[in-house]
């Protein structure tokens, strides 16, 4: 017969941490492909919503969710893109 504990097991929360490649773990769970300038805007924005989520001490979900930051992230590379186009010609 086994012996269980009465007590309940604890998870300890750690509070994340704004890494600089941070950005990269949630980008590769996404399975998405991305160029270089929409990796620039994913890295800037994900920057952007740490910071406002510590400065108004939400969660960075409650912010910006991840599915939302990476959709922002593929429409700012393709608008830098496309600003690039423009003033090339």
């Amino acid at each position: 017969m086994k012996c269980q504990s009465h007590f309940p097991r604890f998870q300890v929360y750690v509070k994340p941490s704004l890494q600089g490649e941070g950005f990269q773990r949630m980008y590769s769970k996404s399975r998405k492909s991305f160029n270089n300038r929409q990796l620039y805007a994913l890295n800037k924005l994900y920057d952007w919503r740490f910071k406002l989520a510590q400065q108004e001490d939400e969660s960075i979900g409650y912010i910006l969710p991840n599915h939302i930051l990476l959709q922002v992230g593929i429409l700012i590379g393709n608008a830098i893109n496309t600003e690039i186009l423009a003033t090339s010609q």
